[in-house]
């Protein structure tokens, strides 16, 4: 750390009212800010001036809300100096011109230095030295006048903090420049908020001798420094305003100093107490109220009312109050207010509970045009678990309109009571489909799923042979459209219209064949993607004549189910061939007749016929569809999947 100069130790008493440049403007301007002198200094206390751990509440605002701040303070700022100057002589600009200045005049709002904003400095300078910003703010003003100022002067900028400037002597040139004088600034207070031992502190902890202005004459008094922020402002302006400067309010009195006086006015002024953590906290139960009766908001810290008349009955969202009661009464702050940071609020006892009416509506259909959720109509508050995805159908049957905000309300939650509703702007009208019997189809193409209504594509395209099955559809500008049945079982307005669809439907086996179930189970619809209520045991052979391939799986559909077109299968891998078994004992048969070798399993003729006579040994057997079947001992060890009938054979005596 810089060791600072004994020169330096001695500030000016306020350049506020001291340097010719501010003049009358600023001076009326500041008359205006508070109004009731005596109300305004109520809580000052001279060795408390601000609490610490306000001093250091280096995150009570980001560089935009700093921005913000300074652009409420200069709406419009006379950039070109046009406007008649306060101090005579013609425009600001000629006024400037003959005390060798020029214009443009450039506004804090809109100062930058190496490519930075007075705000971004500022928030730079709180952050790095854990100062509060708002202190760096209210010492720009009571230095400068810069926060206010419409047409400030390169000068301003130049001692802007006014650091390095004793009343005493010259400012020294080490410390010219914006950021130079907010970073110096900052970081002085810092040195003696961590009691850095490299810096001048002539002041201490307890009680001390300060003047009451720098001409000894006037005298001063021993103050009870109670805090180190109290003494980093005692060390920065080393006065302390006597009774007069304090019964002035802004005004002056003779041997007054008011740089402290000004600091304590500026920062109640903006910003709130300056010994309350914070003049406001926020709601446990932020929500939805109604006034009770015309109303004004009202300045917790001053107690006057600001702002113009509000209505009975209108409706207003309350996110934090005052950490204190004003008037013997809570007070509420709305959340536009929150948002700004603006120090006002409406007294509890001027609002009451929001009254929760729904207006009947004859009872429709709507889709999400976005991802939404439903929300509490009370707190205006997204209410977990209750998302609804883009293209969800809400049957609706009310609405309500909260602070100029339309809800929409579910059928379900109105017929319950619940209150909970939906933006109405996150809706619009929704297909009216119809319901069909089950089909599977495939993408001819890929396509993606659209809202039949506007033609708009929802999600990424589906691939082109992608096979679903279809449960409903709606007909738009002479297209059928058509949805899933995972879309129609979730009510979601999607589908697919009808020209880039391909039916699906059995085929027939190139031969029927028989085949038994390999464990406990149902039939299904496989155009249907449903179970059946068709139990099957294990072991049970069936003749299967058709079959059909959905999403890689294929089905199995039993002859008669073929031939009635039931949409009831089997799929293929609870299914398995039937198998030969093992004689007792291999034994020697002949054909009873001329006969020919089958494929059991397909019933089907194979191969030459046999001359009856023929004899042959014999190891296995297999039944199917009433009829044993005995294999060949050569053709069981070659696995040669045919037999001859058992009815064609007889024993060998």
């Amino acid at each position: 750390m810089v060791t600072m100069h004994k020169h330096q130790k001695l500030k000016r008493i306020t350049s506020i009212f001291g340097v010719f440049i501010l003049g009358l403007a600023v001076i009326g301007s500041i008359n205006v800010l508070l109004g009731n002198n005596s109300r305004a200094l109520a809580g000052w206390n001279s060795g408390n001036i601000i609490s610490d751990y306000v001093f250091t509440d280096s995150k009570s605002m980001s560089a935009r809300e700093i921005q913000s701040f300074l652009n409420a303070k200069v709406p419009s700022c006379d950039t070109n100096g046009a406007q008649t100057s306060e101090f005579g002589g013609g425009t600001r600009r000629q006024w400037a011109a003959s005390k060798g200045y020029s214009a443009p005049f450039t506004c804090l709002r809109n100062y930058k230095q190496n490519g930075k904003s007075a705000a971004t400095i500022i928030y730079e300078a709180a952050r790095d030295y854990k100062i509060n910003p708002q202190v760096l703010l209210v010492l720009l003003q009571k230095e400068q006048g810069l926060v206010t100022d419409t047409w400030p002067l390169s000068i301003q900028y130049k001692t802007a903090t006014g650091y390095g400037c004793p009343d005493t002597a010259a400012c020294d040139s080490t410390y010219y420049g914006f950021t130079n004088q907010v970073r110096w600034s900052a970081r002085m207070f810092h040195a003696i908020m961590t009691d850095s031992p490299t810096w001048y502190t002539p002041y201490v902890l307890g009680n001390n001798y300060i003047q009451y202005n720098p001409e000894s004459s006037c005298g001063g008094s021993t103050v009870n420094i109670q805090n180190r922020a109290t003494k980093a402002l005692y060390n920065y302006t080393p006065y302390q305003p006597n009774q007069g400067a304090l019964n002035a309010g802004w005004g002056t009195a003779h041997c007054g100093a008011y740089g402290n006086r000004n600091f304590f006015l500026y920062f109640t002024s903006w910003f709130g107490s300056t010994t309350i953590s914070r003049t406001f906290v926020g709601m446990e139960d932020s929500r939805w109220m109604e006034l009770r009766n015309d109303t004004r908001k009202v300045d917790p810290i001053t107690g006057k009312e600001v702002d113009g008349t509000l209505s009975a009955g209108r409706q207003l969202r309350f996110a934090s109050k005052s950490s204190f009661k004003v008037d013997d009464e809570q007070c509420l702050r709305t959340e536009a207010d929150t948002r700004s940071n603006q120090r006002k609020c409406i007294l509890f006892r001027d609002t009451k509970e929001l009254d929760i009416t729904l207006t009947p509506i004859t009872e429709k259909d709507v889709r999400v045009v976005n991802r939404t959720f439903k929300r509490d109509l009370r707190r205006g508050t997204v209410i977990k678990g209750t998302t609804l995805p883009e293209t969800q159908i809400v049957p609706v049957s009310a609405k309500i309109t909260i602070g100029n905000i339309d809800y929409l309300v579910s059928k379900y939650d109105a017929d319950r009571n619940i209150e909970r509703g939906l933006l109405s702007e996150q809706f619009t009208n929704a297909s009216n489909y119809e319901d069909i019997t089950p089909a599977a189809y495939r993408l001819k193409e890929s396509t993606p799923k659209i809202t039949p209504s506007d033609g708009k594509a929802v999600g990424d395209s589906l691939k082109s042979g992608l096979e679903r099955t279809y449960s409903s559809r709606v007909r738009v500008n002479n297209v059928w459209h058509y949805r899933t049945s995972h879309d129609h079982g979730l009510n979601l307005d999607a589908a697919i219209p009808q020209p880039a669809l391909q039916k699906i439907d059995y085929e027939a086996f190139s031969a029927p064949r028989w085949m038994e179930v390999a464990k406990n189970t149902n039939k299904v619809a496989a155009l249907a993607d449903m179970a059946t209520s068709t139990n099957l045991a294990k072991g049970q052979k069936l003749k299967f004549t058709s079959k059909v391939q959905i999403n890689g799986q294929w089905y199995y559909r039993t002859e008669s189910d073929t031939n009635t077109s039931t949409d009831k299968a089997i799929p293929s891998h609870l299914l398995k061939e039937i198998g030969y078994e093992k004689f007792v004992s291999p034994r020697k048969m002949k054909l009873s007749k001329n006969a020919t070798k089958y494929v059991p399993a397909r019933e089907s003729a194979v191969g030459p016929q046999y001359d009856q006579g023929m004899s042959r040994r014999f190891s296995q057997k297999i039944y199917i569809n009433g009829q044993w079947y005995y294999r060949t001992e050569s053709d069981s060890k070659s696995g040669t999947d045919t037999a001859f009938k058992a009815s064609d054979l007889e024993e060998v005596r």
